[in-house]
């Protein structure tokens, strides 16, 4: 069994109950480092070292020691010693005491979202991104560099899939919904789901009827008082064989404003004759529908 280790320091009581657990179940095999060490790819020094409690370990370290001694019956389960060694992790940087992070149902914008993704790193242990990156289970939509400014609180994910991805990287796997509806919430990707129309717009009048006497004002929507030129505008609606009239005139007057502009390039023409046009829509067709079809009476049409 080699020479007797010394005693674990309880200073840092979580790195202790680790150190603990794996000596427990090093004796529990029979095995020696030098033996343990042919079954695993570590060092017999640095698995003795892992077992010291001067230190915490690194997460491969601790996989390879339970490896070499679960191969003989009475080993110690491996999910066990792991959530040892995060409590370890977590005690040793120290960080996790001093943040606060709300729920993840409770998070309300991207300061929240980073700081409950910093959390949840923390309490992971705090793994190297390399391993983080490896465990997503989506390395493409995490690349390092993304991953580092995450994991420093510089940013956010990029979209969903890089916000699971991470969060799949730190070990949750229980609470992907949460999490998208988290996303949602931050990015305005949920209001804007219920501010889209869910049906098509339906009249709340009877279109039917809407012009049947006295029961179209009483049908048509309250938009407060009309003015006149909306009452003539009503009207003409009315009445579409009048737009014939209005049409032909606008034409007509169209033609002899462009006409009147010889000389000038065609591009300058054709805009002036339209800014006529629109400078005169306010004043022919109302001539127009006060006058109905008469209105061509106002004009020469030669």
């Amino acid at each position: 069994m080699g020479r007797h280790q010394n005693p674990i320091d309880a200073s840092r009581p979580a790195r202790a109950h680790l150190a603990t657990a794996l000596r427990r179940v090093r004796e529990e095999s029979g095995l020696t480092y030098t033996e343990m060490a042919d079954r695993c790819t570590v060092s017999a020094a640095t698995l003795k070292r892992a077992a010291s409690g001067t230190s915490v370990p690194k997460e491969r370290t601790v996989r390879e020691y339970i490896k070499a001694c679960t191969s003989l019956p009475g080993g110690m389960p491996l999910n066990l010693v792991l959530t040892l060694h995060r409590a370890a992790r977590m005690e040793e940087r120290g960080i996790l005491t001093t943040l606060s992070a709300p729920d993840i149902h409770l998070i309300s914008d991207e300061r929240d979202l980073s700081r409950a993704l910093e959390v949840l790193y923390e309490r992971d242990g705090a793994r190297p991104m390399r391993d983080i990156q490896d465990r997503s289970d989506n390395s493409y939509a995490l690349p390092m560099s993304s991953l580092r400014r995450i994991v420093k609180r510089r940013t956010i994910p990029a979209d969903e899939q890089q916000l699971l991805a991470f969060v799949h990287g730190c070990g949750d796997h229980d609470h992907d919904q949460a999490w998208k509806e988290a996303w949602a919430k931050v990015t305005g990707t949920a209001a804007a789901t219920a501010l889209a129309p869910s049906a098509e717009w339906q009249p709340s009048f009877d279109l039917d009827h809407a012009y049947d006497g006295n029961t179209a004002k009483a049908a048509q929507p309250q938009m407060g008082k009309r003015s006149p030129l909306r009452e003539q505008l009503s009207r003409l609606a009315r009445e579409p064989e009048t737009w014939t009239t209005v049409i032909t005139v606008l034409s007509l007057w169209t033609a002899q404003q462009v006409a009147s502009r010889g000389g000038q390039s065609r591009k300058t023409a054709d805009f002036s004759a339209a800014k006529g046009a629109r400078r005169s829509i306010s004043q022919v067709p109302v001539r127009l529908i006060a006058s109905g079809v008469q209105a061509r009476d106002a004009y020469d049409l030669g």
